[in-house]
């Protein structure tokens, strides 16, 4: 882990590019600067991205074709780099049986797609000083 509070590394992994353009014109708005944002719109390469990325927090989308997102959060949760690593999954699923599911393979927290800013950028935060 090499980030500090002031620069802090987050890798998006979604299907949807539009995720990682809204995400960015969030970051880059925000007053504080503080979040830096690396994207993948392949479940199969995010392992590779995520140990070249380091990131402080991964969001992690729920539904991606070839790999869910459930199987990549065992996938990640499995590697000694990124057991511990806060990964909040990212889902237009509200229902309690995804959530409970992705808490129970070792998600972190779950937002629905997309989370009002200040939301985002609170849960962002909170997890990577706990980190």
């Amino acid at each position: 882990m090499k980030f500090t509070l002031e620069h802090i590394p987050v890798l998006l992994v979604d299907d949807q590019e539009i995720t990682g353009y809204v995400l960015n014109k969030i970051f880059l708005e925000d007053s504080r600067n503080d979040f830096v944002l690396h994207t993948i719109n392949t479940p199969l390469n995010a392992l590779s991205k995520a140990q070249e990325v380091d990131p402080a927090v991964i969001l992690l989308d729920l539904v991606m074709p070839d790999m869910d997102g459930l199987a990549l959060l065992e996938q990640l949760r499995q590697c000694p780099d990124f057991a511990d690593t806060p990964i909040i999954m990212l889902s237009s699923h509200e229902e309690s049986f995804f959530k409970a599911k992705a808490f129970e393979m070792g998600a972190n927290d779950y937002l629905v797609k997309l989370p009002e800013k200040i939301e985002l950028l609170a849960r962002l935060r909170y997890h990577a000083r706990a980190y």
